[in-house]
């Protein structure tokens, strides 16, 4: 079981993000650099829920809802794309 801090965790866009909804996907702009980013549907709706600013525990449980996935891949998936969005500046980690 994971840590009632983990459990709180959420992703936060940054400030220079702007998004925008094609079909099932969705296309971040980062204003700053020009650079155009393109997200699948999953990523889409896990974006789409992470600016509604829910904890990464309940996007978790809303994309298991949503998707035909196995628990064990969505939650690497998860992890993966929080780590990629931060490590590219384009959200924050954010505890709480």
């Amino acid at each position: 079981m994971q840590s009632p801090e983990h459990q709180l965790r959420r992703l936060e866009p940054g400030p220079t993000i702007i998004c925008a909804e094609v079909r099932d996907e969705a296309v971040l702009l980062e204003t700053e650099r020009g650079i155009y980013y393109t997200l699948n549907a999953v990523a889409a709706r896990t974006w789409q829920l992470s600016v509604q600013g829910l904890p990464l525990a309940r996007v978790r449980g809303a994309l298991l809802s949503e998707f035909d996935v196995t628990e064990a891949q969505l939650t690497s998936d998860l992890d993966r794309f929080v780590d990629d969005m931060a490590r590219l500046d384009l959200a924050r980690i954010v505890n709480g």
